[in-house]
């Protein structure tokens, strides 16, 4: 008993670590967002976008599938020496592909003549050479890194507001990112020592042909899932144009943020669950998937409603003028959250412990083609709002794909109860507000957003808190008739 509660404490402990350490990655953009949007237009923000979601496709191809299979392979090995062995090879090997990707980006950018910002947002694939999050993830010791990070995070805040002045630097911009990312990895080095053993002898290189097809094969998901994202903004640009790129990505990053927090701590559960199932301890591993299933749904909850309530006065709280058309970016995006979320879980917390690598590969391939159908028919009509839904729907759709093939591990009868209770809640929340608000009305945008948010938040509580009340009262009368 004492031990299991220790492993629980652990786990708990590390959920919490990974969704500051995700919050640290976004304090930049937390913080800086508004400020960045009263200095540059729609317009230059959807340049800025554009390249830096092509860069980041780059760098995913360039950490090829480490962030999975490294954290994988770390959390199976117990052996210090082994573990230096394994890890300073599979860096090696991120290196290397690191280069590769540069210098091909850079040839793409020359020869299709691009913005000047894309050759600045290359030098994100050389920062991204260092980042080995994955080693501590396998070893569920994300936390380590938290200090050092905040530092970095916090020098690159306060870099951007005390140098960053003019519309004409967007490029200085870019750079300032893309140091803190740099020196926010860099910091990772400074607590590898009680982990790994610096002899000479353990950092030879070689190269196995399995550890590089099956990185690589765990690689396609991720280059897959990134796909979706920068397919939505350079089909955006060219058929809209960059304003709506701008547009949509201030309406999504706001959404990436919170995201990014809860999905997270699914990463944390991840060597767990990897764990369980080598283990064959299966009872135990539903146990966590059911509780961590509650905290999707509940988070998710809470937020969406929350959104739907205030977006009308945050943004021009929180953006300034000029990005009203954000907001039903924002409403619609919100729903990531949610299915944004089970996907994570789903497949680090199931999919990938369970080896289901193939089938991985085929969903998020569908989802991808969702997404770029969906963009090709919506945005000609409905610019950002079209990729906002193509967004949502490819997420929705990769859901039910995961449920589908995960149906004979889990009792999936259990997410789709939540997903439909949760959306319940959330449609009977956005009518309370819609009604209260025609009889309910403030002058200053300030007190709207804390009355209806403190309002959306009191009832989607209670109503989520009724939903798991409800649940547990079905579930004791079945399990006792």
């Amino acid at each position: 008993m004492i031990q299991k509660n220790k492993s629980n404490k652990l786990l708990l402990i590390n959920m919490i670590s990974s969704g500051l350490f995700q919050l640290l990655m976004l304090v930049v953009p937390l913080i800086t967002t508004p400020y960045v949007a009263r200095i540059f237009t729609p317009y230059h923000l959807g340049i800025y976008a554009a390249s830096y979601s092509v860069a980041s496709l780059f760098v995913t191809f360039s950490m090829i599938g480490l962030p999975i299979y490294g954290a994988r392979r770390i959390a199976q090995i117990n052996n210090i020496v082994e573990r230096t062995r394994v890890s300073f090879n599979l860096w090696v090997i991120q290196i290397l592909c690191s280069f590769i990707c540069f210098f091909f980006f850079n040839g793409l950018v020359v020869i299709l003549h691009l913005d000047k910002i894309y050759y600045v947002q290359s030098f994100l694939i050389l920062a991204t050479m260092f980042d080995i999050s994955w080693f501590y993830i396998g070893l569920e010791e994300i936390r380590k890194n938290l200090l050092r990070n905040l530092v970095t995070k916090i020098l690159a805040t306060l870099s951007i507001f005390i140098l960053i002045k003019s519309p004409t630097q967007l490029e200085f911009y870019a750079v300032i990112n893309i140091i803190a990312v740099f020196c926010g990895n860099l910091t990772m080095f400074s607590t590898l020592r009680p982990y790994i053993e610096f002899k000479k002898e353990h950092f030879k290189i070689y190269f196995r042909k399995k550890v590089v097809t099956d990185s690589f094969r765990l690689m396609i998901p991720m280059i897959l899932d990134n796909l979706k994202n920068t397919s939505s903004r350079v089909i955006l640009s060219n058929l809209s144009g960059n304003y709506q790129v701008g547009i949509f990505d201030q309406g999504s990053k706001i959404i990436v943020i919170i995201l990014g927090i809860l999905t997270s701590t699914s990463n944390a559960v991840s060597p767990r669950m990897s764990y369980l199932v080598g283990e064959k301890q299966i009872t135990k591993m539903r146990s966590y998937f059911e509780k961590f299933i509650v905290l999707i749904s509940v988070f998710s909850t809470i937020t969406i409603s929350g959104i739907i309530a205030v977006a009308e006065y945050f943004i021009p709280i929180f953006l300034g003028g000029g990005y009203d058309e954000v907001i039903p970016i924002l409403v619609i995006g919100s729903f990531l959250i949610m299915f944004g979320t089970y996907n994570v879980f789903l497949m680090n917390g199931m999919i990938i412990p369970f080896s289901l690598d193939r089938e991985l590969v085929k969903t998020s391939l569908a989802s991808l083609i969702v997404i770029v159908l969906l963009n090709f028919l919506l945005v000609p009509i409905l610019g950002s709002i079209g990729s906002a839904l193509g967004l949502v729907i490819s997420n929705i759709t990769l859901t039910i794909l995961y449920c589908w093939i995960l149906k004979g591990y889990l009792e999936l009868i259990k997410i789709v109860k939540y997903i439909f209770s949760s959306l319940l809640i959330i449609l009977s929340v956005s009518i309370m507000i819609i009604l209260s608000k025609k009889y309910i009305s403030f002058s200053s945008l300030y007190t709207s957003f804390i009355f209806y948010g403190l309002y959306s938040f009191i009832l989607s509580f209670l109503l989520s808190f009724i939903m798991l009340k409800l649940f547990k009262v079905k579930m004791y009368k079945r399990n006792n008739e």
